[in-house]
This record gives structure tokens, sequence and C-alpha cells, in this order.
């Protein structure tokens, strides 16, 4: 997935983005648990990868919670899906859906960052 992130005077933003699985999900006889994984955003560029949240390997579909960490960042879920697999990079906000599982950032204990944001 990649994302490019300007301020409001065109300048690159710099700061890391924040993702966390909304459930345990289990693949292959193993449980994952949720974690809370930053990716930094390098001269206003990301560049992630992330396993499929849909993948027939998994035994229940799952989504993504994502937080921008930096002014102006927004929180919301995103699908990864596996027909975009192989396809070439997707842009991270086309990912986006509605999802009533979504992690509230207060919720979230603050050593992971979610509610300080880099300027």
């Amino acid at each position: 997935m990649t994302a490019t992130y300007m301020d409001d005077e065109g300048a690159p933003v710099r700061g890391r983005l924040l993702v966390r699985p909304n459930a345990t999900y289990r693949a292959d006889g193993a449980s994952i648990m949720p974690r809370v994984r930053t990716y930094d955003v390098v001269h206003g560029q990301l560049d992630v990868e992330l396993p499929a949240s849909d993948s027939t390997a998994l035994e229940t579909p799952f989504t993504y919670t994502v937080r921008e960490a930096f002014a102006g960042g927004q929180q919301f879920a995103i699908s990864v899906p596996e027909a975009k697999s192989g396809t070439g990079p997707v842009e991270i906000h086309s990912l986006k859906v509605d999802d009533k599982n979504i992690i509230p950032i207060s919720s979230v204990p603050a050593r992971y960052g979610w509610t300080s944001p880099v300027n």
C-alpha cells in the first residue's frame, strides 16, 4: 500500500501510521493477536505491506484500524483484499471501509503512541 502526505503548504509530512487488526484472527491453525505496528512516513511517502484481511487461509476475515499519527491525521478502518495481491501498489485510502469494530484511539494504551501524534 502507498500514500503521499503533504501539509497545507505543499511540504512533505513527517510522521507515522499505526496499524492494528480489529480482531484476533486465525490462520493455518495459529492465533494472531491484535498488536499495533508502526510504519514511518518518509519524505511524505508511505510504502507498507500488510497481510490480506480476507485470505482463504483465514478462518474469519477482519479489518485493520489505521491511525495517521501526524498533525491533521485521521483514523479509519481498511480491508486488504487478497484479490489485490500481486497487482502492484494500492493507495491506502482506497481500501477504507465502514467498520463498527474500529478501535477508538482513546481505548488503546498510550504506550502504543495512538494518543500522541508526531508534529
